[in-house]
């Protein structure tokens, strides 16, 4: 199945990683642009929650794709993880 036909998923990966100031940053590599950060490993996966549901809110709206294939691979690195919305 293609991203594009996920418009009813309810679940994203969220990668997490480490910042250089001390943050946690957050990204959804599937929805274009959909990036967060918190102080912590809780607030960040809040902070991303919040930051996908607006994300797609204005996908809907511009009657973009809502999902896209990722450009970049994850670092291997980084934490992954499933964000139900």
């Amino acid at each position: 199945m293609s991203v594009g036909m996920l418009k009813n998923l309810d679940r994203v990966k969220v990668v997490l990683k480490n910042g250089e100031d001390g943050y946690i940053l957050a990204e959804c590599p599937s929805i274009p642009g959909c990036r967060s950060q918190g102080k912590t490993r809780a607030e960040a996966i809040t902070n991303i929650r919040e930051a996908a549901e607006l994300c797609l809110d204005v996908r809907r709206g511009e009657g973009w794709p809502l999902f896209e294939e990722p450009h970049t691979p994850i670092d291997p690195r980084a934490d992954v993880i499933e964000l139900e919305l």
